[in-house]
């Protein structure tokens, strides 16, 4: 296994902070979307949820992403930390004075969504600045693998203290998740806060980010192939609960088992990754390019499956797929991303996989409720397949990224959008 990003003592201090942190967001999701199903029984209401915790990646997140290239990337995490935990905080206030009602509920996922969708650039901006330019790799791997763990122990955890204990006591868990990186963030030293910065308006520096994204072949066909696995498989792992409860009768727990499962597949995939050689820059993976219509075509077989074990075997391999998709074409970006664009153009990787799960989870929810499980999903997945069908038709192998200058200093004779070019 490539260990190379371990050799940093900030990358390992931050991974360690991140246990705790990822498994209090895992377990504030599945609270959120319990209390949500629990409340209404309608799917839809479990999409409109979903929704509103990925819809501000859509807006918000490419103007965070912009932020992140202009200020300390260790202060911006520690902000979003902070503001995460409160508004798990503010959860479980709510539900302590039983006053959590849709609308509420609806509200706290709108404000967690806005948070999260500043997270997301200054985290995948953040962990490759911890570590030198040949870790990069390494750190994505290792950070997939944290990150499924926790989508592993955290769901099913959280699962577990909401059908023993109530969730309230699984949101108080959430919020105090958070308090070991509030200390460890402090003291990172990140590589990109010491390098040049965007210049120009806000909209100037989106514009560039956006067209650094655009003209390159293999930043351009990952973001298509992941969008048309986030529409789909992905927002299926959304509206879980309506599977868990709403078709096996199996509660609590039993979305526990189906989010903890999925997680499982995930570590498997991020596993396979971080095992495999490295690849060289300006490919996508093979493993990606298989993986994304099996994903589709395992959203097929869960629409017709009636079997509870079945189920959790699907969703287990929907988690591996989808993790090699997103891990594979993630890594493939970075590998070729210049420290002066990284979070904007991660921030439009993340529009585009958080934002595609988005829009799915609603109208999957919408579409079971007025279709039925099993047309819903068949038709989605059809209209997935068309559109990896046509992006497959020509062969992924990508030329060398183009050069962006928008003013970045490099030293003399450096190509700024080289992986290998020195940055200040």
């Amino acid at each position: 296994m490539n260990l190379g990003a371990l050799r940093s003592a900030d990358y390992r201090r931050y991974f360690l902070g991140n246990v705790f942190a990822l498994n209090g967001m895992w377990i504030c999701r599945i609270t959120l979307a319990w209390l949500a199903w629990e409340s209404t029984r309608q799917a839809g209401f479990v999409g409109l949820v979903a929704f509103l915790i990925f819809a501000p990646t859509l807006v918000s997140g490419p103007f965070f992403g912009v932020l992140a290239d202009r200020v300390s990337l260790k202060r911006g995490a520690l902000a979003i930390q902070s503001g995460i935990a409160a508004t798990a905080g503010a959860m479980l206030v709510a539900a302590a004075l039983d006053i959590l009602s849709p609308a509420l509920l609806a509200l706290l996922a709108l404000t967690l969504g806005i948070v999260t969708s500043a997270h997301h650039p200054v985290r995948l901006a953040l962990s490759p600045s911890l570590v030198t330019r040949d870790a990069i790799a390494s750190a994505i791997a290792l950070g997939a693998i944290n990150f499924n763990l926790a989508r592993l122990s955290g769901p099913a955890l959280g699962g577990f203290i909401i059908a023993t204990a109530g969730a309230h006591w699984a949101l108080l868990l959430s919020a105090l998740s958070f308090l070991p990186n509030l200390v460890i963030l402090p003291s990172l030293r990140p590589r990109a806060d010491l390098g040049t910065r965007s210049e120009g308006s806000v909209f100037s520096a989106l514009g560039a980010g956006i067209r650094h994204a655009a003209e390159s072949p293999l930043i351009r066909r990952a973001m298509l192939a992941v969008g048309c696995v986030s529409l789909v498989p992905r927002a299926l792992l959304e509206v879980l609960p309506v599977l868990a409860d709403g078709v096996f009768n199996r509660g609590a727990a039993g979305l526990g088992v189906l989010t903890a499962a999925s997680g499982a597949g995930a570590l498997a995939a991020a596993s396979f990754i971080a095992l495999r050689p490295g690849q060289p820059p300006g490919h996508l993976p093979l493993s990606s390019r298989i993986a994304a219509p099996a994903a589709v075509l395992i959203v097929v077989a869960l629409a017709w499956n009636k079997s509870w074990p079945a189920a959790v075997a699907l969703i287990t391999a929907l988690g591996l797929c989808g993790t090699l998709v997103g891990v594979g074409l993630q890594s493939s970006i970075q590998l070729v991303l210049p420290d002066a664009f990284r979070a904007r153009v991660m921030s439009l990787w993340t529009m585009v996989t958080i934002g595609g799960s988005a829009l799915g989870s609603i109208l999957l929810g919408t579409l079971i409720d007025v279709l039925g499980m099993q047309m819903a999903l068949t038709g989605a997945a059809g209209g997935a397949l068309v559109g990896l069908a046509a992006l497959l038709a020509t062969p992924l192998a990508t030329a060398p990224e183009p050069r962006r200058s928008e003013g970045t200093r490099t030293e003399a004779g450096a190509h700024p959008s080289s992986p290998g070019a020195p940055t200040r």
